[in-house]
């Protein structure tokens, strides 16, 4: 997508939205990333996807993943970040693992967007997928608190473990759920 930006000004745009002072670990596609106390989890270029972070905020302990499908149809072992129905199980495992208490985990999620005008929004990947994650977390009993869904502009998302805040990124501003 074409946000009318010199690569220059593109590149300052990330640069402002990924603060080097900041402990950070970038979540590609399909995968799904760990953190604890004061990492910044960040995934980039969500448009169908969805970016799901469960997190615990008694013990400091988050996931995020880049969901990009779903539902794996029983074959997402590889790669299980790629699914919601994967992602939510396998996250929840770990960060029980990790020190988390099932019952204080809460979710917030991003992305989901229908990025071409010329489908409908209920036969879009990105509804399907937001509807897939939010089944997914009501299954495992984990509260939905925040989400910023659907629409038709591509997000890119800040988690801060220590404080729970979401900040996402779109090509016109930077706010915070």
């Amino acid at each position: 997508m074409d946000l009318g930006l010199s690569t220059r000004d593109k590149q300052t745009s990330l640069k402002k939205f990924i603060d080097s002072n900041e402990k950070y670990k970038i979540i590609g596609m399909g995968d799904v990333g760990f953190g604890i106390d004061n990492e910044v989890l960040v995934t980039l270029a969500l448009g169908s996807c969805v970016a799901l972070a469960i997190y615990d905020p008694k013990a400091n302990v988050a996931g995020l993943t880049h969901i990009m499908q779903p539902c794996s149809r029983g074959g997402g072992a590889g790669k299980p970040g790629k699914y919601a129905d994967t992602a939510v199980p396998y996250m929840l495992r770990n960060l029980i693992t990790m020190g988390a208490s099932r019952g204080n985990l809460v979710a917030k999620i991003a992305g989901g967007a229908t990025m071409f005008p010329y489908v409908d929004v209920s036969e879009s990947i990105g509804k399907k997928n937001v509807d897939a994650v939010k089944s997914e977390l009501k299954k495992y009993e984990i509260e939905l608190i925040a989400e910023d869904t659907l629409g038709n502009v591509g997000r890119s998302v800040k988690f801060y473990v220590a404080t729970g805040k979401m900040v996402i990124k779109t090509k016109d501003c930077i706010y915070e759920i």
